[in-house]
């Protein structure tokens, strides 16, 4: 599937990751306050489900704008191709060299539109056919982590996993950096351990611009591995690989916001009224864009487990959720309640 060279270049920017990577002590409080917002799926006695991050309200913006733009691109030296043919017939060149050279002119001008579009054409892709999100999976019960991949759940064991800091760079020339919250997992040489050229690394939750931005997410999978769900305040709101029809313009979180609002929950920053102004003002700009990430996330294929890992864990949650039988105790031949 992949090349040497390939495989060669992954592992160079593997080893640069490593090198980004801050170690987090294992089994200690990473943050006084666990948080799961944008970042559950489903959580219950048996396992936390997570995202990496790709239901992110980033995901597809401009693309169909981009997609316009590439048409017209491709469209307009296309036509002048046609235009220089139907010329050459009318007899309004002089010579025939005269017409190889336009058309020449036109045929590098679309093979420039195209080659300059491969990387926006892989943004498309990534936006529209790529999983709604790589979910992983930690379950409780028998302390191991499933991390799901197109080739097959990748398994590791809870205990493995380090936690840690990854901070990069926005660019070479610019100082700002991003950082995102991981639980990664090294072999014996303290190189990122991996399976079918897929490294063990899992990003818990949505990057962010400073460093304690992204403990609380990594505190609330550590306590629910250690603690159990119990001890953990419930996310005001679980992710779900389908928007709904708000998320048009759910513009830097305006409508969720506004939908936790109406559900009776507080939300983070009280009323969102200067971003929905701001919004309301911007419409004609903003809603293409916004409108672009809700149709990503509504055509992009939803990750599924394979049956024996699906199976598994709908057994556990049924011998969870089983009522528990009251013991019986017998004094004398006669039933005692427990309760009394």
């Amino acid at each position: 599937m992949f090349s040497k060279n390939q495989r060669k270049k992954a592992l160079e920017a593997l080893k640069q990751h490593a090198q980004n990577l801050r170690r987090l002590p294992r089994g200690e409080q990473l943050s006084p306050w666990p948080q799961a917002e944008d970042l559950v799926y489903a959580i219950n006695p048996v396992y936390l489900e997570i995202s990496q991050g790709g239901t992110s309200p980033m995901r597809g913006w401009g693309a169909l704008i981009f997609l316009l733009g590439l048409f017209l691109g491709l469209a307009i030296p296309f036509f002048q191709i046609s235009v220089v043919i139907d010329d050459f017939h009318r007899g309004l060149y002089e010579s025939g060299e005269q017409t190889y050279v336009w058309l020449f002119f036109n045929i590098v001008m679309a093979l420039a539109v195209f080659a300059v579009s491969i990387i926006p054409l892989f943004w498309l892709y990534m936006s529209f056919f790529a999983v709604t999100d790589v979910v992983v999976r930690f379950d409780r019960k028998r302390g191991k982590v499933w991390m799901w991949t197109g080739g097959g759940p990748i398994e590791m064991r809870w205990a493995d996993l380090q936690p840690a800091v990854m901070g990069l760079a926005a660019s070479a020339h610019l100082p700002s950096r991003t950082y995102r919250g991981v639980y990664v997992e090294f072999d014996a040489a303290g190189q990122i351990r991996m399976t079918r050229n897929i490294p063990h690394l899992i990003q818990v939750g949505q990057i962010s611009a400073a460093e304690p931005g992204v403990m609380p997410a990594l505190e609330y999978v550590r306590e629910f591995m250690e603690r159990g769900p119990g001890v953990l305040p419930p996310p005001n709101r679980l992710l779900q690989h389908r928007p709904r029809w708000y998320a048009m313009v759910n513009f830097l979180g305006l409508a969720d916001e506004w939908a936790l609002i109406a559900a009776g929950k507080p939300a983070p920053l009280g009323k969102p009224w200067v971003r929905t102004i701001g919004f309301a003002l911007f419409f004609p700009l903003l809603f293409p864009l916004q409108f672009t990430n809700w149709l990503a996330l509504r055509v992009a294929p939803i990750p599924k487990w394979p049956k024996e890992i699906a199976d598994m864990h709908a057994a556990d949650l049924a011998e969870a959720n089983r009522p528990k039988r009251k013991p019986v105790i017998r004094l004398n031949g006669e039933l005692i309640d427990p309760d009394i």
